[in-house]
Parts: structure tokens; sequence; C-alpha cells
């Protein structure tokens, strides 16, 4: 992200910023990653779609409250990890509508094919590392 993009984004507007920060990152993410509206915010998904997962939350909720230089503390990170649970949840909604919109896919298929290449490759999800540095 540019400098200029992320001063935009400022702690006197904290709770308005950090959704617009995660929106507009995770809109980057799902114009790069075809497999985006595979996933789910929800821990379980009785649609076939697979959880981002609790550590991948961690992750993005504590690159939030840093990057808006907070002091961390459990109830805002309870708060931050709804709010970007939230925001992805919507997003994935949106980029599901528009899958099945311009294309014929149909986003149970596309979290279909997302398992089998995440089983291909013997994906271990408590593995992966997500760096926003």
């Amino acid at each position: 992200m540019h400098v200029l993009t992320a001063s935009s984004w400022t702690s006197s507007n904290y709770k308005t910023d950090a959704k617009s920060l995660v929106r507009h990152i995770f809109t980057k993410v799902a114009d790069k990653d075809p497999f985006f509206p595979a996933y789910s915010a929800s821990s379980e998904s009785n649609r076939g779609y697979t959880p981002l997962g609790n550590a991948f939350f961690e992750i993005v909720t504590n690159f939030v409250i840093a990057g808006f230089r907070q002091s961390s503390s459990l109830p805002l990170q309870t708060y931050i990890t709804r709010l970007v649970r939230e925001v992805i949840d919507n997003l994935l909604d949106r980029q599901r509508s528009q899958l099945v919109k311009k294309t014929s896919t149909n986003p149970s298929k596309l979290a279909e094919e997302l398992k089998a290449q995440l089983e291909a490759c013997n994906y271990a999800p408590h593995r992966v590392m997500l760096n926003f540095e």
C-alpha cells in the first residue's frame, strides 16, 4: 500500500477508518485471488466454503491495532476481530453475488475447486503465516 493511500486513514476516526482500511486491503486481495469468494469469515460453512480461521483474524486484527497505534487490550482485540469478520463477510457476499451475475460459476462449485487444490497441496492451515509487513 502506498503511503499516500495509508495516510487517508487516521486514529482520530479509528472505527470508521479501520473498516475502510480492511475493506480496501481485502478488495485488492479479492481482485487478485480468483478463489476469494470460496472462503468464509465464519468458522464453519454449510455451503462448503473454506473458513479463513481464527489465526487469520488474529493476524489481521493485530495489524490494524498496530497500524493505528492503539494500545492492545482484550476488548479492543474483540471489537476489531468482529469488525474485520463483518467487513470480510460483507465483501465475500458481494463477491459471490458478482460471480453469479458475471459468470456461470456457482460459488459452491468454486469452493469445491479450492478445497481440491488445497488438498492436492497438503494444505495445513495451522502452518500458514501471513506477513503484512
